[in-house]
């Protein structure tokens, strides 16, 4: 099925709306977006990972990923199980302690990309938002996630997600300076962006956005420098 989330963008690339099985019956939506003209064995595939009560959409109000399609990206935006399309028979608050759930969606796209007939290298990178910044964090431990960018990841969430294999790389970590959630858990975004930061392996950068409590893509929509630093740090991966 060929889709496309933005109209006029159906003559600059494909989209196709997928679906794949994950864990515990969960069948993952996701769109698969490509200009097959510039996929070459050096290709790249980039990896959207929303937040908590979002959906695969999010990311477009940055066009990052726009921006990589014309640079010979394939594209992947996934909704994590209980999100968007992606049906899910439990309750979706579950996923804040048990998020290696959210680990094992990500690990049915690597499958399920590896059924993919595109020419493409087999570098990823990953952008997450949130809780999807927190599997952007720990997929990073993968040999084959050379590194991303984590827009208000949490580094308990992050590191309960990994299956004692918790060792990040080449990631660039954004939060806000205010930011903080008094909720389920009790967390200063500002603090864990260092953290995670610090138990990094190069190349690694944080950033904290100064006297905002802008949460996730929200840290990044409307800042073109601040885009364009996202989109610099994983071109120079």
């Amino acid at each position: 099925i060929l889709w496309s989330e933005i109209q006029e963008f159906t003559s600059f690339y494909t989209v196709e709306a997928v679906k794949y099985p994950s864990t515990d019956d969960v069948e993952i939506c996701a769109t698969l977006s490509y200009v097959s003209t510039k996929l070459n064995s050096s290709s790249r595939t980039a990896i959207f990972l929303h937040e908590f009560m979002m959906s695969k959409s999010s990311w477009g109000e940055t066009f990052i990923k726009d921006t990589l399609l014309r640079e010979g990206y394939v594209c992947v935006a996934i909704d994590f199980r209980g999100h968007g399309c992606s049906v899910f028979s439990g309750d979706n608050t579950t996923l804040i302690h048990m998020p290696w759930q959210l680990r094992e969606d990500f690990d049915a796209t690597l499958d399920f990309l590896e059924t993919v007939e595109l020419e493409r290298s087999n570098e990823i990178v990953v952008f997450g938002a949130s809780m999807g910044a927190c599997v952007a964090t720990m997929v990073s431990s993968y040999e084959n996630v050379i590194g991303g960018v984590a827009a208000s990841a949490v580094q308990s969430i992050s590191v309960n997600m990994a299956e004692g294999n918790f060792a990040p790389k080449g990631m660039y970590y954004l939060a806000g300076e205010l930011d903080k959630s008094d909720g389920v858990l009790e967390i200063d975004f500002e603090k864990d962006a260092i953290a995670l930061f610090n138990g990094t392996r190069e190349p690694k950068k944080y950033e904290i956005k100064p006297d905002t409590r802008a949460h996730g893509v929200a840290i990044l929509e409307g800042d073109s420098e601040l885009i364009n630093k996202a989109i610099d740090w994983v071109r120079d991966l």
